[in-house]
């Protein structure tokens, strides 16, 4: 069965809950871009200072890669746990299927 909206096509086979799910996956993936920027960055950082000795500067990069590693799960694991709620959700719940996809519609 298939409804149509002003704004998308709904089926139950999912056209909305692909949008989404591929909405929630960029977000991750930039996510994950952004901390892997973050991590590079500080890591150069720490290679160019002059004024730390050899283990300061190990212990900080090991400190870095930990903290990177850190964001690294931690985004996934948020992206999992938000794509299976909102799976969840649009099995038994259509009309908050809709309000997901307008609200991502209207940051996008």
């Amino acid at each position: 069965m298939i409804k149509k909206n002003s704004n998308f096509v709904l089926n139950e086979q999912g056209t909305v809950q692909n949008y989404i799910i591929n909405c929630i996956l960029r977000i991750a993936f930039d996510a994950n871009d952004l901390s892997k920027e973050k991590y590079l960055i500080k890591k150069r950082l720490i290679e160019q200072s002059n004024d730390m000795p050899t283990q300061e500067k190990l212990d900080a990069l090991d400190n870095n890669y930990d903290h990177w590693r850190h964001e690294h799960w931690l985004t996934a694991l948020c992206g999992l746990a938000i794509v299976a709620f909102i799976a969840r959700t649009m099995k038994g719940n259509p009309a908050m299927m809709k309000r997901i996809y307008r609200s991502l519609t209207a940051a996008a």
